[in-house]
């Protein structure tokens, strides 16, 4: 049975004016409302993209109701990681494809954004679906040793005091993508946390202008 994912939305114009989309991925123990206010500052800009944040497909237990996760990272098994990132990229690739055809557009027109473990969700579905994708706060979680990569624009943004995932997993995720032909774009906010500041507010607007 398909699983139906729930999600925040927002655009500045009618659906009927609609002509390019952006979709949010959110990080562990979130939901989909938690990137809407970023989706709100780049959609005044942008009011032909419509932008969906959806809930992932597994609730987060150990964390209140509404808290939803992408792939277990409580496990130091690399077979459940991949299964769980496989199971939740197929229910993914469902939802964009649905989301495409409701709106009559074609894959070129559908920009991938992920926030720490939707950000790895963002870059794993993204690169293979040939999607550009914005990843924040995040990294590769599973590295194949011969990637099925479209070449696809890609920017990477991470904070240098990040507790939760060290910036160092942005530079293994440069290091990944060259060696199989993607040169992201990259942008190291200084002091910032496990967050996205208003740099990468920014940066993130401008490589959607010049994307879209």
């Amino acid at each position: 049975m398909e699983r139906k994912l729930e999600y925040a939305y927002f655009c500045a114009s009618d659906r009927a004016d609609v002509k390019s989309l952006c979709v949010l991925l959110h990080g562990l123990g979130a939901n989909g409302e938690d990137l809407l206010p970023i989706a709100k500052m780049w959609g005044k800009h942008l009011p032909h993209t419509a932008f969906f944040s959806p809930n992932a497909p597994e609730p987060f237990l150990p964390f209140e109701t509404g808290s939803y996760r992408w792939f277990n990272l409580q496990t130091s098994d690399p077979m459940i990681l991949e299964n769980g990132m496989t199971k939740s990229c197929a229910i993914l690739n469902d939802f964009l494809d649905g989301l495409l055809a409701q709106f009559g557009l074609t894959n070129d027109k559908l920009i991938l954004m992920g926030f720490s473990q939707g950000a790895a969700m963002a870059l794993h579905v993204g690169l293979r679906r040939g999607n550009p994708v914005m990843g924040f706060s995040g990294g590769i979680f599973l590295k194949e040793d011969h990637p099925n990569f479209k070449q696809v624009p890609v920017l990477l943004v991470h904070g240098t005091h990040d507790e939760v995932l060290p910036i160092e997993h942005m530079h293994q995720a440069i290091d990944y993508l060259v060696a199989n032909g993607i040169t992201p774009k990259t942008l190291t906010c200084s002091g910032a946390g496990h967050c996205i500041d208003e740099a990468g507010v920014s940066a993130g607007l401008t490589f959607l202008k010049e994307t879209l």
